[in-house]
């Protein structure tokens, strides 16, 4: 793989930086006066082209009228990172157009973007964080689903998120510190107003300036809005004081109670007492445990994680339940296999950089697509009580990697339905549940073989779609060339079961990626 490391003051860079709002104006006016901050500051830029052929046995994923056809996939792409004293951040983007070949169907264009940055002064009195991804998400947990994105699947469509995140961190003398943020997000799915809204949520911590004492303290307050493009404002807010209990640098537990105002559950906001408890135990840098449980008037949340890492194999297992506002629900929202597997080695490989390029070794070692969806969930205009449980372990052998994905999401709806077609209004309960199995082999150092199986599973109340169950085999061979070519054959049998659209699938297709 080829990365170009470019100085801050090249016109191109400047330009293609100041476009992905990676610097200000400020920012810009160094890099082209050459100072030496600038020069402290790192920009790397890899631009990409990839193109496929493929052939599918059924592309409309139909078993009542399966279109054979030939599928090309032409996929220009931009990753850029940016890392530095003040700002830090990343962007990669991909435009791919789909043209489909011995078939009526007509030809398509989708986008892909991952993208965050972070600005922060040395003496961390403020910061600004801004996130933007698009990602495809299935517009009903019902309908048929698919591992590859290049197929025209009617159940799924493009969904863009922003979110915006200031944030100020004042010391009120020697005795406390206050900290305050705001976060503003908006939401937009195409072709339907299922996913689209816009809201809120501001917060303010105050604590005593002095860390690592015996017994601590804090008060926390905030405030948080959902307003769906179509559909009632569900709001929440509450004020919450904590005690900290900390006999040991490796265990600290803690206790919290206060108020908790919301509307999740009637149309005006009702207030009631809400209290909880936290306990984290860290034995050593390889390992972390911790538990949250709180009460709160429209049912209870918890949060448990726990990450263990030895010198080749990493595990981490949670079991969070939370509120989910109006948009993409189950699944594990907007996470792709790479973000996924990016917080899965955040412990095993700490370096941001480095844990990128074992990252995407593990997905091309094992026949994954960085940009799918790991665990796609669906659309609702509703507000639900969500239960995640998530399981995720890598192994890494000399010339071996097995990677263990398991998921399981339940949504409770909490709020009436606002727009014919919610899954929701079809029953209170979605449940869904899935995983992926990758083993892959290095047979030379520049060639490696992979085997993949996905199972995605969903039940419902409903009598007549009780249940889908999607299963997918795949097989890869993947070959890296000179000049930073990657070239890669992949077969795949996907099986829908589903009461409604269930479908058979056929398909092998051969990739070469040109990096630059």
């Amino acid at each position: 793989m080829s990365i170009k490391t470019l100085d801050r003051s090249s016109p191109l860079v400047l330009g293609v930086c100041m476009a992905a709002g990676l610097l200000g104006p400020a920012s810009a006016q160094e890099a082209a006066e050459g100072t030496s901050a600038a020069s402290r500051r790192q920009i790397t830029l890899e631009p990409r082209v990839l193109v496929s052929q493929g052939y599918t046995s059924n592309l409309k994923l139909s078993s009542n009228a399966p279109d054979a056809a030939l599928v090309t996939t032409l996929a220009p792409g931009l990753s850029l990172r940016a890392r530095g004293l003040e700002l830090n951040g990343n962007l990669d983007y991909s435009l791919n157009g789909n043209y489909y070949m011995k078939s009526p169907e007509p030809d398509r264009v989708y986008h892909r973007l991952s993208s965050q940055l972070r600005w922060a002064p040395a003496d961390g009195s403020m910061f600004v964080q801004a996130a933007a991804t698009i990602s495809q998400q299935n517009l009903s947990a019902l309908g048929p689903r698919s591992v590859d994105p290049n197929l025209p699947n009617p159940n799924a469509t493009q969904v863009a998120n922003l979110s915006v995140m200031p944030g100020l961190r004042l010391r009120l003398g020697d005795t406390a510190i206050l900290e305050s943020q705001v976060n503003l997000t908006l939401n937009r799915a195409k072709d339907t107003n299922l996913g689209d809204n816009s809201g809120y949520a501001a917060g303010a911590v105050l604590r005593p300036s002095r860390a690592g004492t015996l017994l601590g303290w804090q008060v926390m307050a905030d405030v948080q809005s959902t307003q769906p493009r179509v559909g009632r404002r569900v709001a929440s807010d509450r004020l919450i004081g904590m005690l900290t209990y900390r006999p040991d640098p490796d265990w600290e537990a803690s206790v919290n109670f206060g108020t908790d105002s919301n509307n999740f559950t009637s149309e005006a906001k009702e207030r009631k007492p809400a209290y909880g408890v936290q306990l984290t135990w860290r034995p050593s840098p390889r390992t972390t445990a911790s538990l949250a449980a709180d009460r709160r008037s429209y049912g209870n949340t918890h949060s448990l994680a726990f990450e263990h890492r030895l010198a080749r194999l990493s595990l981490r297992v949670s079991d969070i339940q939370q509120v989910s506002p109006p948009g993409v629900q189950g699944g594990l929202g907007t996470r792709t296999n790479y973000d996924l597997l990016f917080q899965m080695l955040a412990s095993l490989e700490p370096d941001a950089d480095k844990r990128r390029e074992l990252v995407l070794a593990t997905l091309r070692a094992s026949g994954l697509s960085p940009d799918a969806v790991s665990a796609p969930g669906f659309l609702s205009s509703a507000v639900s009580l969500s239960r995640s449980q998530q399981l995720g372990l890598l192994w890494q052998g000399l010339r071996t990697t097995v990677s263990v994905s398991l998921a399981h999401t339940r949504n409770q709806r909490l709020g009436a339905v606002s727009l014919p077609g919610d899954d929701f209004g079809l029953g209170d309960r979605i449940s869904q549940q899935g995983g992926v199995v990758a083993v892959s082999h290095r047979l030379t150092p520049m060639s490696s073989l992979s085997l993949g199986y996905t199972d995605q599973r969903t039940r419902t109340e409903q009598a007549k779609v009780n249940s889908t169950h999607l299963r997918t085999l795949s097989a890869a061979l993947s070959m890296r060339l000179p000049r930073d070519r990657t070239l890669s054959f992949s077969v795949r049998r996907a099986e829908m079961e589903s009461p409604l659209q269930p479908y058979v699938e056929n398909a092998v297709t051969g990739t070469l990626q040109q990096l630059f």
